[in-house]
């Protein structure tokens, strides 16, 4: 995959569901007191983007062909987004202005699942451009909230600087997304 390749977003007709075994799906409903369902793709319908909203694991869990987080090799501007393979990716994307994309990075949210994802489309623009490739890609999205609070600085956009810590913010969840591939 080089950094030339133009994303596709997955449907949900390329998912493979995973077939866990009994022993598998007795452990879950023991460990997390509810009974086993794989979790949902859901296509936004202006952009096409494949979204998951829950744990990376519970969507790994739910699909045999949803691989690793491609975290730390996207590179972006508003004009569109690269797969970074090695350095020589890195200096052209900067040369054409893009800068890495922390896929960590967390937004203010308190939305149903549509402002939600109208939120992350007007914050990080680029994930607009994505289009048909031989690749595809789920958009992974975890509301963070209570107790589980993420760093804001790197790659946090939206809503106001709070500095170093999140216990400073005003807010009571963020948004922690991520882009998984999906093989054939």
């Amino acid at each position: 995959m080089g950094m030339g390749e133009i994303i596709m977003w997955a449907t949900k007709e390329q998912l493979i569901l995973s077939d866990n075994d009994q022993e598998w799906i007795d452990q879950f409903k023991e460990l997390m007191g509810v009974e086993y369902k794989p979790s949902e793709i859901e296509i936004d319908k202006e952009t096409g983007i494949a979204f998951h909203f829950g744990t990376d694991s519970y969507l790994k869990w739910s699909y045999d062909n949803v691989e690793d987080c491609i975290c730390d090799h996207l590179m972006g501007n508003e004009e569109g987004i690269m797969i970074i393979d090695g350095l020589a990716d890195i200096q052209t994307a900067r040369q054409s202005g893009k800068e890495f994309i922390q896929t960590y990075g967390l937004t203010d949210m308190s939305y149903d699942d549509q402002e939600i994802v109208d939120n992350l489309l007007t914050n990080y623009p680029e994930l607009k451009h994505l289009a048909n490739g031989d690749e595809s890609y789920i958009i992974n999205l975890e509301i963070a909230e209570g107790g589980v609070r993420f760093h804001k600085n790197g790659g946090y956009r939206g809503g106001d600087d709070v500095g170093e810590s999140v216990y400073d913010s005003p807010a009571d969840e963020y948004l922690m997304f991520s882009v998984f591939k999906v093989s054939k």
